[in-house]
């Protein structure tokens, strides 16, 4: 258990010393190889099954959590995390009925934030992510609903912003 610990320890110390450094071609391919196994996809459908069948699965990121107590909580209105739209089969991060609001926290990456990712060179993850969050703005639009995204990195930057923006929103 102590090994474990220690080479979970040196992975996250690792992990942060290369945090903001800028991947070369030949280690995003290998990310790309290596996420688009048959094996990986195994080991994480496992993971998340095994966190299903056991409880500790949700569906918020530690970020979006924090987000939404920071943000969201503090405005005392009534909003429900995770709402189902049954219409597309998706969830959004947070909803505010009164105001037919939604607000989406995504991920810099998992959500290809377009700043970020050019369009042109997406994992096949990423791409069927960004379908999915177009068609979750284009239901919105039909429905008369407004949608705001904050991107993870805006939230870790300038807080001052999103709090600007979500305020503009209600």
């Amino acid at each position: 258990l102590l090994k474990i610990l220690k080479n979970k320890e040196r992975k996250n110390k690792i992990r942060a010393k290369l945090k903001g450094i800028p991947k070369s071609e030949e280690q995003k391919k290998k990310f790309r190889e290596i996420f688009n196994t048959e094996e990986y996809k195994n080991k994480s459908r496992n993971t998340l099954l095994k966190r299903l069948n056991s409880g500790q699965f949700f569906i918020s990121s530690k970020e979006e959590t924090d987000f939404i107590n920071e943000f969201i909580k503090p405005l005392n209105i009534e909003f429900i995390t995770q709402y189902y739209i049954k219409d597309i089969h998706q969830y959004c991060d947070v909803f505010i009925p009164n105001k037919k609001l939604i607000i989406e926290f995504n991920g810099t990456y998992w959500h290809a934030d377009p700043r970020k990712y050019s369009e042109n060179n997406l994992t096949s993850y990423q791409k069927e992510r960004v379908e999915k969050d177009n068609e979750k703005k284009k239901w919105a639009d039909e429905h008369g609903f407004k949608l705001l995204t904050i991107w993870e990195e805006d939230y870790k930057k300038d807080k001052k912003l999103v709090l600007n923006e979500i305020k503009k929103a209600l």
